[in-house]
């Protein structure tokens, strides 16, 4: 997931937010039932890290 975020340069959460809900729904759905929580726990930590990067390198 962090792979596909960083190829495709993802700094904006708000502005990428459709494509990082359409990846989360793919790993959801390619994935078992029992790795979903893990899947989600790692989808908002990526989030978190994006808008936490965004806010200290906010964009002029």
């Amino acid at each position: 997931m962090r792979e596909m975020i960083k190829a495709r340069n993802i700094s904006d959460v708000k502005k990428d937010w459709e494509f990082l809900n359409e990846l989360l729904i793919c790993y959801l759905s390619l994935n078992p039932k029992n790795t979903h929580d893990i899947i989600i726990r790692v989808f908002a930590d990526i989030i978190v890290r994006l808008l936490s990067s965004s806010l200290c390198n906010p964009r002029i």
